[in-house]
């Protein structure tokens, strides 16, 4: 008999025949601690082999596969549910044992408004122990405040589990963050370049962890893709891979390279691209 579930961040939550009830509230089953998130937010139904969401006329609304639903909407195996800033994925598995998970609380930060895992203790932006009072907010976040917020918080989820050496933790984390990454790629507006210095930085040291270029090979790309070049940064922590794994690198720095403008670049960018010159140099001579 199929079970079904959702997918937030780390956690994995089984739904059981019956409402789910998802919102800010402590009483809520899934509960979601973000200023664009209604007290009861919306639920999810199971009945039998059919699985439903409903928004509960939330101040902010709920989305599946990023439009907008109104009344009930029935759910597939792999639908994206965007709550406030957050997103969760449905699944359907084939067995599994209910369990009577908790949530993990997120709270938003009174000093610098980055919301982060109440688990933490104090903010991991800046270190500060007061959060914002419980209260839904309307129209503070355009849609690409929303973006950069949820982006933010992977990050700083990244960089705790690289901290801990948890990598199989850091790499799912890691394809969240792709896929925030991929869909501003496709949107009009333009990647927020600091913060993807950040992510491709924490990106680079999970390679070096996991021994393997893959995310390299990401980062490089995606900076060939969104017309922007690495700063010296990034390129430093790219010449720090083991040279087995910097030579799966040579079409992404050739490409990147040959591909650079000439004209109108920044310092950084300056000095990332005359280390990356210097990593082609070594490689071809290699």
């Amino acid at each position: 008999m199929a079970r079904y579930r959702l997918r937030f961040l780390l956690q994995e939550f089984d739904l059981p025949p019956g409402e789910t009830l998802i919102g800010r509230g402590p009483d809520c089953r899934i509960t979601l601690v973000d200023p664009l998130v209604s007290r009861h937010h919306s639920k999810v139904r199971i009945d039998g082999t059919k699985a439903t969401i409903e928004d509960l006329e939330s101040r902010n609304g709920s989305r599946v596969n990023g439009r907008l639903i109104r009344g009930s909407h029935v759910l597939k195996d792999g639908d994206r549910i965007r709550i406030g800033t957050q997103e969760l994925v449905f699944s359907e598995v084939e067995a599994v044992q209910l369990a009577n998970k908790q949530t993990g609380f997120l709270c938003h930060c009174a000093g610098c408004r980055l919301p982060y895992p109440e688990e933490m203790g104090s903010c991991p932006n800046c270190g500060s122990n007061a959060v914002e009072e419980d209260n839904t907010l309307s129209g503070i976040l355009d849609d690409r405040g929303r973006q950069n917020w949820a982006l933010q918080m992977l990050i700083e989820m990244l960089k705790k589990a690289l901290g801990l050496s948890r990598t199989s933790d850091a790499d799912r984390i890691m394809s969240h963050a792709v896929q925030h990454v991929d869909e501003r790629l496709k949107s009009p507006d333009k990647i927020d370049e600091s913060q993807f210095e950040t992510l491709s930085f924490e990106a680079l040291k999970l390679s070096e962890l996991q021994a393997s270029a893959s995310w390299a090979k990401w980062v490089l790309e995606t900076y060939r893709k969104s017309a922007l070049l690495p700063p010296r940064s990034v390129a430093e922590a790219i010449a720090r891979l083991p040279l087995s794994e910097l030579s799966t690198l040579k079409d992404q720095l050739e490409d990147i390279v040959e591909c650079a403008p000439q004209t109108k670049l920044t310092p950084a960018e300056v000095e990332g691209l005359a280390r990356l010159r210097t990593i082609r140099a070594t490689l071809q001579g290699g």
